[in-house]
């Protein structure tokens, strides 16, 4: 079990410097997704496994994730570009937060 959560911080790793740096345009948002697809995934399993995780870092998830498919459906139907960046970037602030909310999870144990 504790190769999978080393693998759900890395990843995690991997989905913030992703939000932060690729999300702006569509293909790094569309990679950004995977990650952030494949995270949402290790912490579903970790969940199952029985670690006890905030809701506020699960919603934030899973908001952020939802926010990056929302704009990535926009910027597809070249919606206006502001409109589409909007979303991005409530969608980086959730999953910076949720990174954060994990983060200090993780300390606290």
């Amino acid at each position: 079990m504790a190769s999978v959560l080393t693998a759900h911080l890395f990843v995690g790793l991997l989905a913030l410097l992703a939000a932060l740096t690729l999300v702006w345009r569509l293909p790094g948002r569309r990679l950004t997704l995977y990650v952030l697809t494949l995270q949402i995934l290790l912490g579903g399993f970790l969940m199952a496994a029985g670690f006890r995780i905030s809701p506020l870092h699960i919603v934030l998830a899973l908001v952020g994730w939802g926010l990056y498919m929302a704009a990535n459906a926009l910027a597809r139907r070249q919606a206006p570009a502001p409109r589409v960046l909007v979303l991005t970037s409530i969608g980086t602030l959730c999953v910076v937060l949720a990174g954060a909310i994990g983060s200090m999870a993780m300390h606290q144990k």
